[in-house]
């Protein structure tokens, strides 16, 4: 913008002005003023900092509040189908949350915060929310118990594909494999794989489907791979079957 010579002399009046202000201030007046705009401006950041430091905080506690209420949700989900599941096998379950896995990769094992006074005891059967076969209780104290997972080189039990039966044992892979079928079974990828406990009557569970098919060396028995139905890397409740 063009100055006009009455602005400029306006503007120029009012710097000599400001100068002469100045000027007229002693040295200690300069620097009181100075050192007086200095902490002004000094405070005002420290407030600055406090301001954003707090919200940072609340940030951080909603975030751990929100993600609380998501696994609040989450587990009442698991519940609500674990009822279900109540409803649709007239059966009776002992609700315990996973507390600590096992250390070792070569073995799965899983431990729960319920036990003999809780009515879990040795060799019963544990399904996940969606009633998927998850493995057996292999020892149970007063408060806690012990599971060996389907996955585990140490697991072994009966288990069913169609009208044949055979045994399902663990493996150190993703799946597990059920041996004994016999060669003649048209057993196929695909097809389901169950479990029923031994201590109930005609009450099926769910264990994996078979992933692949091939016969044995001798010829006499098929050896099926079979892929866990239920997420054995994920679990953080169970429920064992009561007798």
């Amino acid at each position: 913008m063009l100055l006009t010579p009455k602005i400029f002399y306006k503007k120029s009046y009012f710097v000599t002005a400001l100068i002469a202000v100045i000027l007229l201030l002693s040295a200690k007046e300069v620097f009181s003023f100075l050192l007086s705009l200095s902490t002004t401006l000094s405070l005002s950041s420290q407030k600055t900092k406090e301001m954003i430091s707090s919200l940072k905080e609340q940030n951080l506690l909603l975030s751990l509040k929100l993600q609380r209420f998501k696994e609040i949700s989450e587990e009442n989900k698991r519940l609500r189908r674990a009822l279900n599941l109540i409803k649709e096998k007239n059966i009776k379950i002992v609700a315990a949350k996973v507390v600590s896995f096992s250390p070792s990769l070569w073995e799965s094992y899983l431990f729960i915060n319920k036990g003999l006074k809780d009515g879990v005891s040795k060799n019963l059967y544990v399904v996940d929310e969606n009633g998927y076969f998850i493995g057996k209780v292999i020892s149970a104290q007063e408060h806690n118990a012990k599971i060996i997972a389907l996955n585990n080189p140490n697991f072994l039990a009966v288990a069913y594909t169609g009208s044949h039966s055979g045994m399902l044992r663990g493996s150190l892979s993703q799946r597990i494999i059920l041996s004994y079928i016999e060669s003649r079974a048209p057993a196929k990828e695909g097809d389901k794989v169950y479990v029923k406990p031994p201590y109930l009557s005609n009450i099926k569970f769910p264990a994996g489907v078979i992933f692949g098919v091939k016969k044995e060396k001798r010829g006499f028995f098929l050896k099926i791979e079979v892929l866990p139905k239920a997420r054995l890397n994920n679990i953080k409740e169970v429920f064992i079957i009561e007798k």
